[in-house]
């Protein structure tokens, strides 16, 4: 899911289209239908796959259907919560929430033929921490909760990251409504959580404030 790259003959790095990042919730049939409708909605990139309440045999039976979704239109498939089940499913990556260790092990097992993203950064020098480290994607806000998105805090973020960084950036918009102004800071990608995205309408309308943000 790289989004950037470097001129090689200038140095200069080009920031592409800000695409989708959805986070899938695992539930059953219903969930289901309603991310085949999402991924025809937009410009879906990746799909995260996760569940914190479920673990072990209990994930790896709903998230199975998931992942083969997915990958049928040609979308990443990312996974929470353990990671020996991304190559048991054959999916493209990790999304890593723990601490700094768990990230380095993470990569250390995964890359560089997998996608290890970071996540659970509070702070600038957790991020850039993530970023030395090697992780694929940084990560900022919560996709369980919402609510505790600061939008304020995570346009502050994603501008530093995209002014500075190479390695795109995640940004979890806190609503449909924060998406045109997450996108306008270049944001490599925006995620979607369980609780902003229902149908494929609010797919098509997180798509057409993306395309509005770059149209200008």
């Amino acid at each position: 899911m790289t989004k950037s790259k470097k001129n090689r003959d200038e140095g200069e790095i080009v920031r592409l289209r800000t695409r989708l990042f959805l986070v899938a919730s695992l539930t059953a049939s219903e969930g289901l239908e309603h991310l085949a409708a999402a991924l025809t909605a937009g410009d879906v990139a990746s799909v995260l796959i996760a569940e914190p309440a479920v673990e072990g045999k209990a994930f790896a039976a709903l998230a199975r259907p998931f992942v083969e979704l997915v990958q049928k239109r040609d979308v990443a498939v990312i996974l929470r919560g353990d990671a020996r089940l991304v190559q048991r499913f054959g999916a493209d990556g990790f999304h890593s929430d723990g601490d700094i260790t768990a990230l380095e092990e993470v990569i250390a097992a995964l890359s560089p033929g997998l996608i290890v993203g970071a996540a659970n950064l509070p702070t600038r020098h957790a991020a850039m921490e993530a970023g030395e480290a090697g992780a694929d994607y940084v990560f900022f806000g919560h996709p369980d909760n919402p609510q505790a998105n600061d939008p304020d805090m995570l346009l502050e973020r994603a501008e530093w990251w995209q002014s500075l960084f190479v390695a795109p950036c995640v940004i979890c918009a806190p609503d449909l409504a924060s998406v045109g102004g997450l996108a306008r800071t270049g944001a490599d990608f925006i995620a979607l959580g369980p609780r902003i995205w229902r149908s494929g309408d609010d797919i098509r309308a997180a798509q057409s404030a993306i395309d509005a943000a770059f149209a200008g």
